[in-house]
């Protein structure tokens, strides 16, 4: 007999499946590794883009807020002065200027208004029906 009909068949073919195994599970390995780090830079790349949108809707939001501030400052402006001028306010006007008024003051609004907002709480309140 030689030695190599000595061998066990078996075991070396097991063991050489194993190793078979092992060196395609380090390929996978290796493509899943690829893939990974492909899929990292790609949510990397999202995440730049979405800051740089997230940037930008901030400064939609800071200039959209200036603006409406600014609406409400003239339409706060006019209906209170025209209210003082009339020498009362309605129920109605009073709550619709109120809730205005404290939205203008939420979006950073004082000043001038708030001066006119202080005389226009002294009017005389009125039902509609005595008008």
């Amino acid at each position: 007999m030689n030695w190599f009909s000595t061998l066990d068949w078996t075991a070396i073919t097991g063991f050489v499946t194993a190793i078979g195994v092992l060196i395609k599970t380090i390929i996978d390995k290796d493509k899943h590794s690829d893939a990974t780090v492909e899929a990292l830079n790609e949510i990397r790349g999202d995440i730049s883009a979405i800051k740089e949108e997230l940037a930008s809707a901030k400064e939609l939001t800071s200039s959209n807020t200036v603006g409406i501030r600014n609406i409400h400052r003239y339409r706060l402006q006019h209906d209170i002065q025209r209210a003082i001028v009339r020498g009362y306010t309605t129920v109605i006007e009073f709550s619709e200027l109120s809730h205005l008024y404290e939205s203008y003051v939420a979006l950073g609004g004082n000043g001038v208004i708030t001066a006119l907002y202080e005389r226009f709480k002294e009017l005389e309140v009125r039902k509609e029906v005595d008008i």
